[in-house]
């Protein structure tokens, strides 16, 4: 640089490598690199005396040497993601002992521990073939799909302990354990059914018909775990209910397994299950006790209730179809408000999956405290060839540019001002008169990409705008280009929200547009991906609230 900086807090040096290589041929490149890098800076030392040389002059000097790949940041990451959902498998036992623990109670002959623990197995074994589904279907691990392992649980513990807790509903312990578990079967065991199949068949439709392939991969999932639930339901679980009921009914305790007890039940009181005889054998076992449930549940299924009911229904369904649209845009951004309201807390869920020891990790903290400026800016670019020449087009451009500015100076004060090759060029372009084979001329289709590389780019004042233009190699059209949007705090801040608006703008004008933002990855990816978990969360508390 000829002198022109005397010191510096930090170089950062960059290397790009080419996209076509084996990842092996990627890692073994940046293994080789660095031990040639230590060699030149502690030549004929050994592995030990070079960290530890390297560790003494970090601490004296308060200097330390961090690297950077996003191969190997995607690793670490998928590392962490890895290990964080091993340990994750613990959750499991503890579903299982809560189970338990649920089944307990202060009697010990209608205590059922060992349903309990069966519970919380058939909800893990369906998990577990819910994502087998995933995996046969993606080959690959997806961490969107993991938040619905709780929401198989919660329908599986809701319909199971449903279940459960009919035994206990009907009264006459002595009644025959067979002709009890029939009744459940019968009475209870259809809405269980029915309301299952509904959720399969639905998410087996959503997964079918669209075409977002996470959205595919929670309905599948959705789909094959409720499947699951719905056979170890009716074939395994009612099982083991009836051998808990049986155990209860001849007058043991849970604890007590090697006793005979008392197995002369009372005789079965019908013979033929017909809607009438069940009828009765529920109305005779049914223990109604004068609770605030059963006076609530009388009142609805009242005759003169059910028309103000199914009006009322009918409203709250209008006021919902009518208000879905802007019930996902406002709680959208309000989502993205709320969960990313400043950009360190993105940055800290990152750093807060990576380990501590990663060099991803250390790279990230120490180049934002030494490159805090960089985050200012929005890096907006059009990867796909666009004809700035014509009037229309560039205007829409330099106005879509400003528009973050205008709109600043008026409301949000999110943006400072752009920087574009192209608005720079305007003002180029009227102020210069261009001379082509000796002969003066205004542009032209023609003669526009010729004047951008030969004349406006050689420019010192514009010099520096040659990295944000690329051409073809036959250096006749421009096939991408980069421009920037510096932002205020505020707008550092509340970016993701920005750049939601800016994507959503760019394709109202149909412009080919890819955003970046310093350490916020796959913006695109994560926009999109937000509004479907968002949809998936409130039609997941909608099945729960219909069950």
């Amino acid at each position: 640089m000829d002198g022109a900086i005397a010191s510096a807090l930090a170089l950062n040096h960059l290397i790009r490598l080419k996209d076509n290589f084996r990842p092996e041929i990627l890692k073994d490149w940046d293994k080789q690199f660095r031990d040639q890098i230590f060699e030149y800076l502690y030549f004929g030392m050994s592995k030990f005396q070079m960290q530890h040389e390297v560790a003494e002059v970090e601490r004296e000097t308060d200097a330390g040497l961090y690297w950077w790949s996003y191969r190997e940041f995607i690793e670490d990451v998928q590392s962490s993601f890895k290990k964080m959902h091993a340990t994750l498998i613990f959750s499991g036992y503890i579903l299982i002992f809560l189970c338990l623990l649920a089944c307990l109670t202060t009697n010990a002959y209608q205590s059922k521990p060992v349903l309990g623990a069966i519970i919380g197995m058939i909800i893990i074994i369906c998990c577990i073939v819910g994502f087998a589904v995933q995996f046969a279907g993606a080959a690959s691990f997806n961490v969107v799909v993991f938040p619905v392992f709780f929401i198989i649980s919660g329908i599986g513990l809701l319909i199971l302990f449903s279940l459960e807790s009919t035994w206990s509903k009907y009264s006459n312990a002595a009644c025959d354990p067979l002709e009890k578990l029939s009744l459940i079967m019968s009475w209870d065991g259809p809405c269980a059914a029915i309301s299952s199949l509904i959720i399969i068949i639905a998410f087996l439709i959503v997964g079918s018909s669209t075409a977002n392939p996470y959205l595919q991969y929670v309905s599948f999932v959705l789909a094959a775990a409720i499947a699951i639930l719905l056979i170890f339901t009716v074939l395994f679980f009612t099982v083991f209910l009836y051998m808990s009921g049986r155990h209860e009914t001849m007058g043991l305790k849970w604890y007590q397994c090697l006793q005979p007890g008392d197995s002369h039940f009372a005789p079965r009181t019908i013979k033929d299950y017909n809607e009438v005889s069940i009828s009765l054998l529920h109305d005779k076992l049914v223990e109604i006790k004068p609770t605030i449930a059963h006076l609530v549940a009388s009142l609805i299924s009242n005759h003169y209730v059910k028309c103000p009911i199914a009006f009322i229904f009918a409203i709250y369904l209008v006021f919902a179809v009518w208000g879905c649209k802007d019930f996902k845009l406002v709680t959208q951004y309000h989502l993205i408000e709320i969960a990313i309201k400043r950009v360190e807390i993105q940055i800290a869920l990152y750093l807060g999956v990576l380990q501590w020891s990663s060099e991803s990790r250390l790279y990230m903290q120490q180049y934002r405290d030494m490159f805090g400026k960089y985050e200012e800016y929005l890096e907006l670019i059009f990867d796909e060839p666009i004809d700035y020449h014509d009037r229309a087009r560039k205007q829409e451009i330099l106005t879509f540019i400003d528009w973050p500015v205008v709109v600043s100076l008026q409301q949000n004060q999110l943006a400072t001002r752009s920087v574009s090759w192209l608005k720079d060029f305007s003002r180029f372009e009227s102020s210069t008169i261009y001379e082509i084979n000796s002969v003066s001329c205004e542009t032209s289709n023609d003669t526009f990409v010729p004047i951008v590389s030969l004349v406006f780019l050689k420019a010192d004042n514009f010099k520096k705008y040659h990295s944000d233009i690329v051409f073809d190699k036959y250096q006749t059209q421009i096939i991408a280009s980069k421009m920037y949007i510096e932002l205020s705090t505020k707008g550092v801040e509340e970016r993701l929200s920005l750049i939601d608006d800016l994507i959503a703008k760019a394709k109202s004008l149909g412009l080919p547009l890819t955003i970046k933002a310093p350490f916020a990855f796959s913006i695109q990816h994560d926009l999109q991906v937000l509004a479907h978990i968002l949809s998936i969360v409130f039609n997941s508390n909608c099945i729960n609230g219909f069950h």
